[in-house]
């Protein structure tokens, strides 16, 4: 038999604990900055104050990329990607150029 959650639902999806515990290092609160270097080590933090989703454009971090890829900020998530696609994975990131070429 199913039963009903105990706990309301959420009413945004930045209300998870990740995301409130990186809101609360960045405004100080509770602050700890190995938190912050690990997430930032993989994405990009942008905080914003839009209500609605917004697409935007962001060139790649890879030094020998310089794609531009589609990021669409949602409101309430503040953690986004740093690379674009082909560069997602720590493997293509590196990965050397003059490998990439072969079969």
């Amino acid at each position: 038999m199913l039963r009903a959650a105990a706990d309301p639902p959420r009413k945004r999806a930045g209300d998870g604990d990740h995301e409130r515990a990186l809101r609360e290092a960045i405004s100080g609160v509770n602050p700890d900055r190995r938190l912050l270097e690990r997430v930032e080590a993989r994405n990009r933090i942008v905080l914003h104050n839009y209500t609605g989703p917004v697409d935007q454009k962001w060139a790649c971090d890879h030094p020998e990329c310089g794609a531009v890829f589609l990021v669409r900020l949602v409101p309430g998530q503040i953690v986004y990607p740093r690379w674009c696609p082909e560069h997602r994975t720590p493997h293509r990131r590196n990965l050397s150029a003059g490998s990439e070429g072969r079969a």
